[in-house]
């Protein structure tokens, strides 16, 4: 509505400068915003504006009052000005500012009664909003609220919004199937009734099992009613309220009065409401985050565990990026590779492990899920060449595209020398087997053949060559079947009681015809009787004796000998032999193990290895001490 401004000069010169010349800033500042009220059916700004005017006036009113005395006001000017009075206006106005301020304002609000409380109704309705919206804003922007924390805030917030005496919040263990209380603020500060409750028991048990609110004012005449426990003062009115966060319901809200029985408003009931479907959506959202971060840190946790386990696992880990290079070492490719994490990263991998077969050709490692095992030669130093395992494999995301890959690398250069042993000791017991064979055959034959041509002399000679040949055979045959029983794990010993001094006299006196060795036998003091298996025994013994004779081939002293330390037996063979190497040492008790001499020794490289086991089921220990070109001093200790 366009309004000529003559109209609004004469309406403040006539008012404002005559009456209240003390306020005209204001009330010219008052009336152009009324007149954009006016324009723009704008309460709000009348609103802001009354309030204003009633501070500097020093008008005792209530916003409500100033409310309504605008409205009348905003009516009346409206009709005039229509009605294009503007002599009437004025007159209007005059009477409205001279009348009694409060008699005037008094007098509007009586009549706007009914519309005064509908504003104070949404006054309240405002101020709870504000309170729920406040409860929110602390909610969202405490990032770190526990779930116990925003539990407690919602029921305080509901206490100081409904003046409730007690409240608590029960939500649904889904392992359990029950509802369980979680929170409980006021009187007493104990939930009401039971603990734990099944859903459908109780007034709050059937709020959440139906999804909606449930109203008692008088617990004494709904049957459903949980009694409290004797030490808890006894709810009189209550008002469950499900918590429900898109279609799933995660609990139930129980507010109630203890003083005195309460009928529930429809604004109390409304605004219950608004706090619970709220609080839903928050007690949602926490146990969200907590879910999230809970499994944050055990995926953390798995995923250090992870790291520790590849990290320090026994094969070696190289990890490539989808360009392939190097981007994580772990400690065992370090050691396998010779190189450090830092020399490796950034580097292709394909440059850094390229093995090579027995014929110097190289061997594909090409990544793929087939689990393919590439094996072959690598020099890892100057002097130092390995025989490695080596299995790539491609990573990929989620969308299947390949973003890298990985390289799992084994040091078998221990598994092929087994391999080349097992190959030389198949070998070698051929060779053993035949060799004894075809000596006793050929002397045997020519016992058969010729034994009226050959002397007595001649015939014991070749049937004592026979005898040595078929024990040799025995022995490498106990040893073959000693092996058999170790692997299948039905190696035992019959354990009884042996005199040592005889044993090791006996196995001495089988040695003595070497030539170009001399035995020695050093017992020191009186040895003992022993719990022992004596013809495995008397084996430990041939074994190394046989052993310090066939690494000695210059010949030289072996001494066999005995003592007590403590209560332990100690036995040992020394010799003075060839020795053996420092690197060697560590596995001379080893499976096909043979010291490596330079010189063509017979055997098949069992002798230590069975003798270790022996030693082994008598819970004895037993070692070595060498030193290359000096000989070597085997000892074993034994319980007494």
């Amino acid at each position: 509505m366009n309004i000529d401004e003559r109209l609004i000069n004469k309406w403040t010169d006539k008012w404002c400068k005559e009456k209240y010349s003390n306020l005209i800033y204001i009330t010219e500042r008052f009336i152009g915003k009324f007149l954009d009220a006016v324009n723009n059916d704008d309460d709000l700004t009348a609103y802001e504006e009354g309030q204003l005017l009633g501070r500097e006036i020093n008008i005792s009113v209530t916003p409500s009052e100033i409310i309504e005395t605008w409205k009348i006001f905003k009516n009346s000017f409206i009709n005039l000005l229509q009605e294009e009075n503007y002599s009437t206006a004025i007159e209007t106005s005059e009477r409205m500012f001279n009348s009694s301020k409060i008699g005037f304002l008094e007098e509007v609000f009586k009549r706007q009664n009914l519309e005064l409380q509908s504003v104070q109704l949404r006054e309240k309705e405002l101020s709870t909003r504000f309170e729920v919206a406040e409860y929110e804003l602390s909610i969202s922007l405490s990032k770190k609220v526990s779930l116990y924390e925003a539990m407690n805030l919602t029921l305080d917030t509901i206490i100081r919004l409904t003046g409730a005496e007690r409240a608590s919040i029960m939500l649904w263990d889904e392992k359990e199937e029950l509802l369980a209380v979680k929170a409980a603020r006021g009187v007493d500060a104990e939930p009401f009734g039971l603990y734990k409750i099944k859903s459908g028991e109780g007034i709050g048990g059937w709020a959440f099992e139906h999804g909606t609110v449930c109203v008692v004012n008088d617990v004494r005449k709904d049957s459903r009613f949980i009694k409290s426990p004797s030490t808890q003062k006894e709810i009189k009115s209550i008002i469950c309220l499900p918590l429900i966060a898109e279609d799933f319901k995660m609990g139930v809200i129980i507010v109630g009065t203890l003083s005195k029985y309460h009928d529930f408003t429809k604004d109390e009931i409304k605004t219950l409401e608004l706090i619970a479907s709220r609080s839903a959506l928050v007690i949602d959202n926490v146990i969200l985050h907590e879910n999230e971060k809970k499994y944050i840190e055990e995926l953390k946790e798995k995923t250090d565990k992870l790291n520790a386990i590849v990290r320090d696992m026994g094969d070696g880990v190289l990890l490539f990026d989808k360009k392939g290079f190097i981007t994580f070492f772990n400690r065992a490719a370090e050691y396998i590779m010779n190189r450090t994490e830092n020399q490796v990263l950034g580097t292709e991998w394909t440059s850094l492990i390229t093995l090579k077969d027995d014929e110097g050709r190289t061997v594909s490692i090409e990544p793929s899920f087939k689990f393919k095992r590439s094996r072959g030669f690598i020099n890892t130093a100057p002097e130092e060449r390995k025989f490695l395992s080596a299995t790539a494999t491609p990573l990929l995301n989620p969308h299947g595209e390949k973003i890298g890959g990985i390289v799992v690398i084994s040091d078998m250069s221990k598994e092929k020398e087994i391999e080349k042993m097992k190959s030389e000791f198949v070998s070698i017991v051929s060779h053993d087997l035949r060799s004894p064979l075809t000596s006793v055959k050929g002397y045997a034959s020519m016992i058969l053949h010729y034994n009226d041509r050959l002397s007595d002399e001649k015939k014991k000679e070749f049937l004592e060559i026979i005898i040595r040949e078929v024990e040799r055979l025995v022995r490498l045959i106990k040893s073959l079947l000693d092996l058999a029983k170790i692997e299948s794990g039905r190696f035992e010993s019959q354990k009884m009681p042996v005199e040592a001094f005889p044993l090791i006299k006996n196995v001495i006196d089988t040695y003595r015809s070497s030539e170009i060795h001399k035995i020695n036998m050093n017992i020191k003091g009186e040895l003992p009787v022993i719990m022992a298996d004596p013809d495995q025994l008397e084996q430990v013994l041939h074994n190394l004796v046989g052993n310090a004779i066939k690494y000695s081939p210059e010949g030289g002293e072996v001494e066999v000998g005995g003592y007590i330390e403590g209560n332990n037996i100690i036995m040992y063979v020394q010799d003075q032999g060839i020795g053996i190497p420092e690197e060697e040492v560590e596995g001379v008790f080893d499976k096909f193990h043979r010291v490596k001499s330079g010189r063509r020794i017979a055997g098949a490289g069992l002798g230590l290895f069975i003798t270790k086991n022996i030693i082994d089921a008598h819970e004895g220990k037993i070692w070595v001490e060498s030193s290359p070109g000096k000989g070597s001093r085997f000892i074993f200790s034994l319980n007494l």
